[in-house]
Parts: structure tokens; C-alpha cells; sequence
């Protein structure tokens, strides 16, 4: 497509205005689209293309490159004499963004004419169902540039969680094709198809509202987590999805001495590890769920919410390291219900900057936690 849209002297594209200008003349239009369509024909399984449709795509996507900043000392007929140079950052975001938006069009532009019914067009993503997340895929990469690119980390990491989510989407083979030992058998694949859009709107969330909505929201896979709600003792590789509060304490080394700083904090708590379940009262009718759960990493532990300033030892840095933080949580299974309320401890390193460089203090945090059960795999139950 490139190739037939290039300009005479090779220096780019043609302008959009040229090739209206194309499209307008009988001759011109025949002689333009005849080409289009002979050059992409060469490709395998290519199939029939509509002219219109490709005419349409290609209006669409000479009109994005032709609004890209170009580099300095490069001009053509018709560009603004004067106009102000955008800073590198920006002119990269632009162009990425632009690319993407040109394969998203590519993916879904229907310009095949459909064998089975020649009044019908279909786009290249129906002709090839491997491809039907790639569009999601690309348009999760825009947002998260353009929130990196803008400095907010919370919508960043929001859009990280739905990018691995398209991806273990794409990963595997199409659902209704999956093989033994696919995407459904691999628990961090099915974890994130199952609960990574609510994770990355949890991090969104900005109010109490959101979060009631987003709790009543999630569909859990039947049973999935009754059974430590219903076994007298279960063992299960599990991850929740709440919120937590509590006091959190740091330490840092310098020299002889030691600098050290306390607040109170609220942060997501979305915790993974292994947790062990067993029934109490069951002889009085009433049985009551318990776990204790052994925390290996908290994906929550990146955003810490302060409700106190404090800048004694660093800034706030948005790091992934942040999220080994071990530790243990006691908490009561709600009954008939997927919720839970824990008390927890958790330990580790927090990574922080001064100065425009990372060091690492000594983390302690004790917290009250609530939250969704979502369990990844019941490994024992009794």
C-alpha cells in the first residue's frame, strides 16, 4: 500500500489533496486503484478488494501521515513555512500512536469483498480470527504511552494490566479451538482473561461508588471460590482483589544512623500467594470460613495513597520492584458471598528516588484489608 502511494520523487507520500485530486478524474482514479489492487495481489491469500473501500482506506491514512510533524530541514508543497517545531518526546508519541493507528485500520477497514456473499464486505481481522485482538492489543500500547509520555503513573499502570490482558488473549489459540495444556490451563493467563480488566479498573478507581460498582461487576467462575466456604480444609495458589488500610513504616540506612518515617496509607491490595482454609463452628449450623494467606507478591504495592506529606526519605517512584513485599494475612471468608476481611503484616523493600537517582528503604506495614476470593487453583480440598 505504501509502495503505490508513494511520491515522484521518492522523498514520501503523496499528498492528500493529490489524491483526491486522482480519484476525481475517471482515468486517473482506474489507472491509481488498478494498481493498488494488482500490487497487493501479489500477496497470498490476499483475496478480492473492493476499490472503493481501498480508496477510502487510503484517504484515511494519507490524511494521519500528512499531519506528522516532519524532521528539521524537510518540506514539501504546501507545508506551513513557520510553524513551531514540536519537542522529540512529542513528534515520537505522534508517530507511534499514528503507526498504530494505521495498523488498527488496516486490521479493520472492510475492504475484501466477502466470496460467499460478493454484496458484503469483510475486514482483514474477520478473514483471519488470529488476528481479532491485535487492534486491542495496539490501542492498550497508545494509552499507555500517551500516559507515560504525560507523566500519570495511575492510568499507566491501569493500561499495563489491560495491555498483559489482551496479550494472554492473543497468546493463545482461538477459545473455542483451545487444546489440552492452551491459555486455559495456564493460571496466569486465565487469571488475567478472567479478572485483569477489573484489576486495571480497581487502579482507576477514584471514589467509593467505582468501587461498589466494580465489586458487584465481577463475574466469578462458579465454586471457584466456595470451596474453602465449604471444605472443612483447602489449600489453593490464590490472588485477591481489594483494597487495604494501614500504618506503614520505613527505615534508612546512613552511616551510623538511621532515618525513620511512619504514615497512615490506603493503597490497592491485589496480593498472590498461597492460602490455607479451614471451617469453624460447623457443629452450630453457622460454619465460618478462615484462611491464612502467605503473601509472595502484592501487584498493588506499586501505588501507595498517603494520607499524611511526608518527604523526609525520598520521592514516590513507580516501580515494579516495589511489588515483592512478603508477608501474611488471617482473614474471615464472608458466607454466600465471594468477599472477604483480613488483617495482614507485610514486609520488604521500597524503592524510591532523590535526586534523580533510585535507593531502597526497609518496609514494614500493618494493615486491614477487603476485598474480592480470586482463587487461581484449589491445589488441595478436604
Amino acid at each position: 500500500l505504501f509502495y503505490v502511494l508513494q511520491d515522484s520523487d521518492g522523498r514520501g507520500l503523496i499528498r492528500p489533496d493529490t489524491f483526491e485530486t486522482m480519484l476525481y478524474d475517471p482515468r486517473l482514479r482506474t489507472a491509481c486503484l488498478g494498481l493498488m489492487q494488482q500490487r497487493l495481489g501479489r500477496i497470498n491469500g490476499m483475496g478480492q478488494l473492493s476499490p472503493d473501500a481501498l480508496a477510502g482506506l487510503s484517504q484515511l491514512m494519507l490524511n494521519d501521515f500528512a499531519a506528522l510533524p516532519r524532521p528539521a530541514g524537510i518540506t514539501l508543497a504546501g507545508d506551513e513555512p513557520d510553524a513551531a517545531p514540536h519537542p522529540d518526546s512529542i513528534q515520537l508519541f505522534q508517530s507511534v500512536s499514528t503507526g498504530l493507528r494505521a495498523l488498527n485500520r488496516v486490521l479493520e477497514f472492510k475492504i475484501f469483498i466477502d466470496p460467499d456473499n460478493p454484496q458484503r464486505l469483510i475486514s482483514l481481522k474477520q478473514k483471519h480470527p488470529g488476528l481479532q485482538y491485535v487492534p486491542e492489543i495496539s490501542g492498550h500500547c497508545m494509552d499507555l504511552l500517551y500516559y507515560l509520555e504525560a507523566g500519570q503513573h495511575r492510568p499507566a499502570v491501569s493500561a499495563t494490566v489491560r495491555l498483559l490482558t489482551a496479550m494472554s488473549k492473543q497468546l493463545g489459540p482461538p477459545e473455542e479451538e483451545e487444546p489440552p495444556n492452551s491459555r486455559a490451563d495456564i493460571p496466569l493467563a486465565r487469571f488475567l482473561a478472567n479478572y485483569g480488566d477489573f484489576i486495571a479498573g480497581l487502579v482507576d478507581a477514584r471514589n467509593k461508588e467505582e468501587l461498589q460498582y466494580l465489586m458487584r461487576s465481577l463475574a466469578e467462575d462458579p465454586g471457584s471460590s466456595r470451596t474453602k466456604r465449604t471444605h472443612a480444609l483447602s489449600v489453593s495458589f490464590n490472588a485477591y482483589l481489594g483494597v487495604s488500610a494501614g500504618q506503614e513504616w520505613l527505615a534508612r540506612r546512613q552511616g551510623d544512623t538511621t532515618l525513620r518515617s511512619s504514615y497512615f496509607a490506603v493503597a490497592p491490595y491485589l496480593p498472590v500467594g498461597f492460602s490455607l482454609s479451614w471451617l469453624m463452628f460447623k457443629k452450630k449450623n453457622r460454619p465460618q470460613s478462615f484462611s491464612l494467606h502467605l503473601i509472595g507478591v502484592d501487584l498493588g504495592a506499586m501505588l501507595t495513597y498517603r494520607l499524611e506529606e511526608e518527604e523526609a526519605l525520598g520521592d514516590f517512584k513507580l516501580s515494579a520492584k516495589n511489588m515483592v513485599r512478603p508477608g501474611a494475612q488471617l482473614q474471615w471468608n464472608i458466607q454466600k458471598t465471594p468477599c472477604f476481611v483480613g488483617v495482614g503484616w507485610q514486609t520488604g523493600a521500597q524503592f524510591r528516588e532523590e535526586n534523580g537517582g533510585e535507593f531502597a528503604l526497609r518496609s514494614n506495614r500493618l494493615f486491614l484489608s477487603v476485598g474480592l476470593d480470586a482463587p487461581v487453583r484449589t491445589l488441595f480440598a478436604k
